[in-house]
């Protein structure tokens, strides 16, 4: 009963300041941590070939929203596919079978997170961390970003000023940029937090453990 209540008084004390921090995440307000975190983001822009301050409309946005779901869907199912001839496999987990990895990728990447495998057992180090941790941080920051752009289209998008004084209420709404939507608050919300709990899990003694020392790995002695 005590750990339930502790728990519950940490959620309901952090909802107003992480609220409001988030906020101001989704907003692309500018934020002291921008020295660091633009050193991150840009780099990631240039990549995608996009510019965070370039407004999209919901079709646009909605097109962005799948493409990513495809481009990690088809990523994360061949990691799983094929996790045996992949690095970072000390437990040697056989490659999974086609319609098991479907399975499991749809699960996670649709935050079912529904598990059909036995743990490490039947994934490598590396399918964990690329594949089920990366849809675990990532998916749920496309979900945000869906819920915040839809926020937006309700009070008339970014340019909803813009369009009233130019008379040009038809002109197409701008609800936000997908891209700049989902990588801002990975970086700058979702990982702090994974970290901030990752230590507080080792500090309790929650530790990987290997079933075979890295150094005995084949890539390791060469």
């Amino acid at each position: 009963m005590t750990e339930f209540l502790l728990v519950f008084a940490l959620a309901i004390g952090l909802g107003w300041p992480l609220g409001r921090y988030l906020a101001a995440v989704m907003r692309g307000a500018p934020m002291r941590g921008d020295r660091l975190f633009l050193w991150l983001e840009r780099p990631l822009y240039a990549l995608i070939g996009t510019n965070p301050e370039r407004g999209m409309s919901w079709r646009g946005y909605a097109g962005a929203f799948l493409l990513s779901n495809l481009v990690l869907a088809v990523i994360v199912w061949l990691i799983l596919m094929t996790q045996a001839w992949l690095p970072l496999n000390p437990n040697g987990a056989l490659n999974m079978s086609w319609d098991l990895a479907l399975h499991t990728m749809v699960s996670f990447l649709t935050n079912t997170n529904q598990q059909h495998y036995s743990g490490q057992a039947q994934l490598s180090y590396l399918a964990h961390m690329t594949g089920i941790v990366t849809l675990q941080v990532i998916t749920p920051m496309m979900g945000l970003a869906l819920v915040v752009a839809t926020l937006r289209g309700f009070f008339g998008g970014r340019n909803a000023q813009e369009r009233k004084s130019d008379g040009q209420e038809q002109a197409p709404v701008d609800v936000g940029n997908y891209w700049a939507d989902v990588i801002r608050p990975t970086l700058r919300f979702m990982l702090p937090l994974c970290l901030l709990w990752s230590v507080l899990l080792t500090s309790q003694g929650c530790r990987p453990r290997w079933r075979v020392a890295p150094w005995s790995l084949p890539w390791m002695r060469r």
